[in-house]
């Protein structure tokens, strides 16, 4: 009686080619695990096109980048002498409209804009700035000689070139490549490591002779996972410490940096989600195996 039960007993150990199988998958479960939270958050984030539009729409940098193409057209009229009425026409509704036309036609995330409806959009603006600054010379009895006229025209001119340079932002093509090729592979790349996933972890827990003991190795994996995505936020602040962003003009920088927090922050939500499940596992293993040993 007493040997069947020694038997019995031995029988549900693991043996060490179980135990170095379920341990390896682990680990393969773990990366595969840590692949599709980044794939995840860099689809929803990091390259999302929608979150480009964000980053140089947001209320921030509108508001800069108003400040700032407001202010050169006031130094402007100085320089060329002419009324600064005509600089009422750029309102932040404006700047803010040229801005969006700009960003979601390069992003392609509307049918509404093309890559160069914003040049249209520069136009129309600068040749109302124009219209005004002409209608403020006449209603202050200034004559609408040849002086004036090319005075206005260079005017018209400059501003439109440095609303143009600075609504464009440098590696802009670059970006748009990015983006559009990221898009589609980290969305196939999160379907495709959450379906290798699934199964990794399928084989895993049919490994051994005790479900609990298997499914540790799937919170281990999950865990592992999760502090692989806490270390790279970690990664992320140390080098800031050490290296700051230059980018000019300085909203630029500030809009970039605050970009790459919202990507910390995502990054964080799916370490927390990883780890939340790693802690459900764990418990759901407390609770089987304490159902075994009642």
């Amino acid at each position: 009686m007493s040997r069947q039960h020694h038997h019995h007993h031995s029988s549900e150990h693991d043996t060490g080619s179980m135990k170095f199988w379920r341990s390896f998958l682990a680990f393969v479960l773990f990366l595969t695990l840590t692949a599709t939270s980044l794939c995840a958050c860099a689809r929803i984030t990091y390259i999302s096109p929608q979150a480009m539009v964000k980053l140089f729409c947001n209320k921030d940098y509108v508001t800069a980048l108003h400040a700032d193409i407001k202010d050169y057209a006031e130094d402007l009229c100085k320089v060329c002498s002419v009324p600064a009425d005509g600089t009422e026409a750029i309102t932040y509704k404006a700047v803010y409209d040229l801005e969006e036309t700009y960003i979601a036609g390069l992003m392609g995330t509307t049918e509404e804009y093309t890559e160069t409806t914003y040049l249209d959009y520069i136009a129309d603006l600068t040749e109302t700035i124009a219209e005004q600054t002409v209608a403020a010379n006449a209603a202050q009895g200034i004559r609408d000689d040849a002086d004036v006229s090319d005075g206005a025209q260079q005017f018209s001119e400059s501003l439109s070139k440095y609303i143009t340079k600075r609504v464009e932002f440098p590696l802009a093509d670059q970006l748009k490549t990015v983006v559009n090729l990221g898009s589609t592979g980290t969305m196939i790349g999160a379907i495709v490591f959450a379906v290798v996933s699934l199964l990794l972890g399928s084989v895993v827990v049919s490994i051994g002779h005790k479900r609990y003991r298997a499914m540790r190795e799937l919170a281990y994996a999950a865990t592992a996972a999760a502090l692989m995505d806490f270390a790279l936020i970690g990664g992320v602040k140390l080098v800031g410490l050490f290296k700051s962003l230059v980018l000019y003009p300085q909203y630029l920088a500030d809009a970039v940096m605050a970009h790459i927090d919202r990507c910390l922050l995502t990054t964080g939500v799916a370490g927390a989600i990883l780890f939340a499940a790693a802690l459900c596992v764990m418990i759901l293993v407390w609770l089987i195996k304490r159902g075994n040993n009642a």
